[in-house]
């Protein structure tokens, strides 16, 4: 549940990261929003590994259902404070439509700087990894990870139930 929650983050993140790439020109400072797309990107991440391996550990049912609703309204913090937020001036940002006008096959990065490019693979390594791994194979690893701990699990039950 918590990979179905987290998921739309990453992808948010690593679009963002692509329109900043392909758009550049847009921006008056091109690293700074870059790098907030990454850090929201890598957060997410890094919540729902801590979830996997938190609740993985987990024995009893209501110790995992109170620990999966903490760590859920944890992930929830920066929506929350975005919210929050009534009179700022980036509330107006908000609202706003950002159009797509630079596509890939206008080959936008032909005269960029090279911290653009730089940029590009990074965002190219991250949705390599979020389409080849992150997207398919995070639910299977959570499973992966309740293994060891189901086995020993069980060997403790069998052997409190033969003493």
């Amino acid at each position: 549940m918590m990979h179905v929650s987290v998921e739309k983050d990453v992808r948010m993140g690593i679009q963002m990261m692509k329109y900043i790439v392909n758009h550049y020109e847009n921006f008056t400072l091109v690293i700074p929003p870059f790098m907030i797309t990454l850090m929201w990107s890598i957060n997410s991440y890094i919540i729902e590994i801590n979830v996997l391996l938190i609740l993985s550990s987990m024995t009893d049912i209501i110790s995992v259902i109170m620990k999966y609703v903490s760590l859920a309204a944890i992930s929830m913090i920066p929506t929350f404070y975005f919210n929050s937020i009534t009179h700022h001036k980036l509330l107006k940002c908000a609202k706003m439509e950002i159009k797509i006008t630079n596509f890939r096959a206008d080959k936008p990065l032909q005269n960029a700087p090279w911290h653009v490019k730089v940029m590009r693979f990074v965002n190219k390594i991250f949705r390599t990894y979020y389409i080849s791994v992150h997207y398919y194979f995070t639910p299977f690893l959570s499973i992966m990870l309740m293994y060891p701990f189901m086995i020993s699990y069980q060997n403790v039950h069998i052997q409190n139930v033969h003493t």
